[in-house]
Parts: C-alpha cells; structure tokens; sequence
C-alpha cells in the first residue's frame, strides 16, 4: 500500500513536469533564439512563466546603446497568437 503511494506520487510529478514543459514550448513569441542573449532570456522568461496564472510578459533590454524587445504568451489565456 505505501509502495503503491509512492508509485503514484512520482507518476503525478512526472506528469506535471511534462506538462509545464509542453506549456512553455508552446508559448507563442517572437524570440528567434539565434544569439546567447536569446537564449538567457528564453530560460529566464520559461522560469517566470511556469506560474500558470501568468499568460504573457514583454521584456526590454538596451546592451551597448542596442534595443531587444522579446515578447511572449498574450494578453488572454490560452490564446495561440503574439
């Protein structure tokens, strides 16, 4: 009975892991992922998201007098479009 308990407990982790997961991947954006500074911000802004009361966030940077504007997720829940 405790061993089906824990079986059952890891089972429901696993699913939940895989499911936030699917979430963010799914996430629309206009992030293209081509430089390192692409990338800090995709795991910066999957780690923010994995709140699944959140359903978008812009973010801004200037680096050396550059701008980068990365937009994810929408301004509706469960909404496919920027």
């Amino acid at each position: 009975m405790k061993r089906s308990f824990q079986i059952i407990k890891i089972v429901l982790l696993l699913f939940a892991v895989l499911f936030s997961q699917q979430t963010i991947a799914q996430l629309p954006t206009d992030n293209r992922l081509k430089t390192p500074l692409d990338s800090l911000v995709q795991r910066s802004v999957s780690a923010f998201m994995q709140n699944h009361s959140r359903v978008g966030i812009s973010v801004g940077i200037i680096k050396n007098g550059k701008k980068f504007i990365y937009n994810y997720g929408s301004t509706v829940l469960k909404q496919k479009t920027l």
